[in-house]
């Protein structure tokens, strides 16, 4: 049986390679702002947040369903924070928390 240490070192190199992913998320997600901009778009598109919320809660198991919609949640409002930073664009009709 595992150890509490062994558990939290799985933990600690899951939470690794997380946020490398979340560094390169991040980065692609200001390039989609600049795009964005360029056609004159805003940054929150109701419609694509609503497809991402329902496919992150098909990628896990059923019982895992709501936590991934809040993962997807949390990704949306720290990319379009992000976003704006990145190009000074408005966050156009941010939805409320």
């Amino acid at each position: 049986m595992p150890t509490l240490n062994d558990l939290r070192d799985e933990i600690d190199k899951i939470d690794g390679a997380l946020f490398g992913l979340f560094t390169y998320r991040m980065h692609l997600s200001a390039e989609i702002a600049r795009v964005k901009a360029m056609l004159g778009q805003p940054i929150f598109d109701q419609e694509r947040e609503a497809f991402l919320m329902e496919a992150a809660a098909a990628r896990v198991p059923p019982e895992l369903a709501e936590e991934a919609r809040l993962l997807q949640a949390c990704l949306g409002q720290l990319s379009r924070a992000y976003q704006r930073r990145e190009t000074g664009l408005p966050g156009h009709c941010e939805p409320a928390n």
